[in-house]
């Protein structure tokens, strides 16, 4: 299902992938790796000098493997270098402790985001356990912003209420969003499953599941994810593996661990790998346009089968919306939604 409107000719966001360094090795993940792929500490600064350059004001979603990995003075310089941003970090959360969340909260972190993911993971328990205690602790030091990503998926949907209302009793937000994979070879980021992959006769279950959660943010339950896109969900996840939603161009920007650049975490085709976030080092302006349209454009249209993810769908229509008040006002948009405020 090809999106009829005008394409992104910019990134409205950020996911960094530093390190795909990991402690827990959760089944249905393809990006864990604790061989040494991530970045070095000077090549973190100087990505982040990058961004400050050429992407000022983006949202940036610290993704990984898990950069709490990293634990002591290396993570504390790492938050304390992205200050003056706006970010969220990503964690399972099993490894902070809570004294080493106040030595974070110290160093300027503002943004925590911890995960949830399908049901059989054999983590899931020890995740569970660290959100939830975790979110009481941050929300007593006030962090600004606590919320968790719930991985929805065929075995655990039916969860998701529960768990919407315990994150909400603990001070948190929910996100929810789905286990997107595919058996092609070029999905990068989720290891298919069929016994975790929505298929078309689990409609009429997720979206009784969405309309659930629906009425749970009608009555003030801290959802973060909007209405139009629960609504939306069922039809768009419950076809694998081609998912009808299409983001419009150049969303999401994707720097992973070697600097390596893409629009999006499921593909990686031979093009894309060619530009690197350390070209723009010493250049005054990028052409974001030319370089989706021209040089990714090949790779995009033979790679995407689509996905759902909120960070794509939601992020496209901001965009839509708002096209009309130019790109700076648009960043106060994106930068809202991700607090809560759009």
């Amino acid at each position: 299902m090809e999106n009829k409107h005008k394409s992104v000719k910019y990134p409205l966001t950020i996911t960094w992938i530093p390190t795909r360094r990991c402690n827990l090795s959760c089944d249905y993940c393809k990006f864990r790796d604790n061989t040494a792929k991530e970045m070095s500490e000077d090549d973190v600064g100087r990505v982040i000098k990058i961004f400050n350059k050429h992407l000022p004001d983006r949202f940036i979603c610290i993704l990984g493997g898990d950069v709490t990995i990293w634990k002591g003075q290396r993570l504390e310089n790492f938050v304390d270098e992205l200050k003056d941003s706006y970010y969220g970090l990503q964690t399972n959360g099993i490894l902070i402790t809570d004294e080493y969340l106040q030595v974070l909260k110290d160093v300027g972190l503002k943004n925590l985001s911890l995960s949830l993911d399908p049901s059989s993971c054999g983590d899931r328990g020890d995740k569970e356990k660290a959100a939830g205690h975790l979110i009481t602790v941050a929300r007593k030091i006030s962090i600004e912003d606590v919320h968790v990503t719930l991985t929805l998926d065929k075995l655990n949907h039916s969860n998701a209420v529960e768990m919407v209302k315990f994150i909400d009793g603990q001070g948190g937000w929910s996100e929810i969003t789905p286990y997107i994979a595919s058996p092609l070879p070029w999905y990068d980021f989720g290891q298919f499953s069929l016994k975790y992959a929505f298929r078309k006769d689990d409609l009429h279950a997720v979206q009784r599941t969405m309309n659930r959660l629906r009425n749970l943010k009608s009555e003030g339950f801290k959802i973060h994810t909007t209405d139009e896109y629960l609504a939306k969900f069922a039809e768009n996840v419950c076809c694998m593996p081609h998912y009808k939603y299409r983001c419009s161009g150049m969303v999401n920007l994707v720097v992973d661990y070697d600097g390596s650049l893409r629009p999006c975490l499921h593909i990686r085709g031979d093009r894309m790998r060619k530009i690197n976030i350390f070209d723009f080092e010493n250049i005054e302006n990028v052409d974001w346009a030319s370089i989706i349209e021209n040089e990714w454009a090949d790779d995009v249209k033979e790679q995407c089968k689509g996905c759902f993810w909120d960070c794509q769908a939601e992020l496209d229509w901001i965009y839509q919306k708002w096209e009309s008040i130019g790109q700076k006002a648009i960043m106060t948009k994106v930068n809202s939604w991700f607090s809560h405020g759009a």
